[in-house]
């Protein structure tokens, strides 16, 4: 049985939204009621998405740093940004934080860690300006 869930994406280009149905395998439909379909296809989209339905991030440890910063921070920040300072943040973040914390599940990232790894961050490069 298949079932299908809507995926907003924005496109980079253009930056419109538009939305992708995306199929979902669940299983064969005799051994499956419709309550236990629409679990099914609950728990499938709170995998694929790291998201609960109403759209908050999941609090079981499988969320990286690295998913978190390219699927929530820079959607959300990137439209305050213009495109050249987007690009260079990106960089800035993958080069600094991502490739240090990327795997780090957001649960076990100590927030005194990372605020030291930023304040060292920024007198490296204020010495070098």
């Amino acid at each position: 049985m298949y079932r299908y869930y809507r995926k907003s994406v924005i496109d980079p280009e253009t930056e419109d939204v538009r939305v992708n149905i995306v199929p979902v395998r669940l299983g064969s439909k005799s051994q499956m009621t419709k309550d236990e379909a629409h679990a099914a296809l609950r728990d499938e989209i709170a995998k694929k998405t790291g998201q609960i339905g109403d759209g908050r991030v999941l609090k079981d440890g499988s969320v990286t740093f690295e998913w978190f910063v390219r699927n929530r921070y820079f959607p959300l920040r990137q439209g305050d940004w213009r495109p050249e300072t987007a690009r260079e943040k990106k960089a800035q973040i993958e080069i600094d934080l991502i490739a240090k914390f990327g795997t780090h599940s957001l649960d076990s990232i100590d927030k005194f860690e990372l605020q030291t790894h930023v304040n060292i961050w920024q007198r490296r490069t204020a010495r070098t300006e």
